[in-house]
């Protein structure tokens, strides 16, 4: 297992370690957590598309380029694809539209990170033991969802480029007719 399988555990295990009466500490870092564990999956994946076997200091180096905001940006292009109105950045690898799969990747990634920074900032916020639960079945089911995908797919590795470069492939994108 690697630092985004035990991410996951560990928010399993924050949310199940008070037994009768959860602390609030420890619900909210189970939400955080589960956020990380996606991120660093996405993260990992990245790296590995970058820099297919290169040394582990240069996977990590490559893995510390990424932005959470820019990978959010990125991720809301693919999760509120309208095959009516797809976004032109990515219509010409999409034809058809993402996969559902990737729909949902996407959209869990942006929901995680907005309860992410409810967790970690927003202290009149309460978290129910139900709530931190649903948050981590929506992180196990995105880990399921993207290893679905095969790693050489053309829509796996679209994706992750989009993670890393979206800002600046949305820059050139003002330049093509």
């Amino acid at each position: 297992m690697g630092l985004p399988e035990d991410l996951l555990e560990q928010a399993k295990d924050l949310a199940g370690f008070e037994a009768k009466k959860p602390k609030q500490a420890s619900l909210r870092r189970a939400v955080s957590a589960s956020y990380y564990a996606l991120f660093h999956l996405l993260v990992r994946a990245c790296a590995q598309v970058l820099a297919p076997g290169g040394s582990q200091l240069l996977r990590g180096r490559l893995s510390r380029v990424l932005d959470h905001t820019e990978m959010a940006d990125a991720c809301k292009r693919f999760s509120v694809w309208d095959t009516n109105q797809p976004p032109s950045l990515y219509q010409a690898f999409f034809p058809q539209g993402p996969s559902t799969n990737l729909r949902k990747v996407s959209s869990s990634f942006i929901e995680l990170q907005q309860q992410r920074h409810v967790a970690d900032y927003d202290l009149t916020r309460s978290f129910l033991r139900s709530q931190v639960l649903e948050v981590i079945d929506r992180a196990e089911e995105s880990f399921e969802l993207f290893n679905s995908l095969q790693n050489d797919c053309e829509e796996r590795k679209v994706f992750l480029l989009a993670l890393v470069f979206h800002r600046r492939l949305s820059k050139g994108s003002r330049y093509q007719g």
